[in-house]
């Protein structure tokens, strides 16, 4: 059995997420870099692999965002690597168009729109930005929908760059892309639904292994084809003294 410390803390007053980091750096009790992730979340993505990236690419934040078809989240990205510049919806595509500012233009030659991804609720942030958290909290509630755009249309402004612990001439924001599972709970049917998914994923979900998932899942299945007593196939009888013992019985 795997044994994990879990730590929790209570904010002083009634805030943001944005706010209750800025919390934790004043009080010394966050003082690296660290991993933000919706505690709602199921997910396939694969945490290793996005800290590796996040500091082999040396960004100051790094987001995932899984594939999905159905997002409206519109990535404006340079073509050359996976840095962020600039996070819409289609709906403010369609409206407005597309905006980008001149510092982020005369810097960024080829620049392309990306779709097709939704922000995954996992970030990794460098502990260089925690200053920021503390204007951020001044001024914002919602991480993904006013902080990020606005880090993403101002990650050359001299103001903000003044406030980190380094002397980054950029506040870069790397993209991790994975494709997988990933689902949030955001009400009742949601919450039984992602139990269900919880009872098929779970055994073949690795995510701090470097083997690709998919592997996993088809052992995990060929592993279910080898035990079919313990399986319940479609228009079964159970007699009346039959027993089922240490069983899952799901949908279908």
């Amino acid at each position: 059995k795997k044994h994990v410390k879990v730590s929790y803390f209570i904010p002083t007053r009634y805030c943001s997420v944005i706010e209750a980091i800025s919390e934790l750096f004043e009080k010394s009790l966050l003082r690296d870099d660290f991993m933000m992730i919706n505690g709602d979340l199921l997910t396939s993505c694969n945490l290793n692999q996005m800290m590796d990236q996040h500091y082999v690419s040396e960004s100051l934040i790094t987001m995932a965002f899984n594939e999905n078809s159905a997002s409206r989240q519109v990535l404006l990205k340079e073509e050359s690597d996976d840095c962020l510049l600039g996070l819409v919806t289609s709906d403010e595509l369609k409206l407005r168009g597309l905006q980008v500012r001149k510092a982020i233009l005369d810097r960024h030659e080829n620049i392309e729109l990306k779709s097709g991804l939704e922000f995954s609720g996992v970030t990794i942030f460098s502990k260089s930005v925690a200053p920021l958290f503390k204007t951020l909290g001044q001024h914002f509630v919602n991480f993904l929908d006013e902080a990020f755009p606005f880090m993403c249309n101002y990650q050359y402004n001299e103001k903000i760059l003044r406030q980190l612990d380094n002397n980054a001439t950029r506040l870069k924001i790397q993209v991790f892309q994975f494709s997988g599972y990933n689902k949030r709970i955001n009400s009742l049917p949601e919450y039984l639904q992602i139990n269900l998914d919880g009872i098929e994923k779970v055994g073949s979900l690795s995510i701090f292994s470097p083997t690709d998932n998919s592997e996993l899942h088809q052992d995990h299945e060929s592993t279910s084809r080898r035990k079919p007593e313990n399986v319940i196939s479609v228009d079964c009888e159970i007699n009346p003294s039959s027993s089922i013992k240490k069983c899952i019985i799901g949908r279908g």
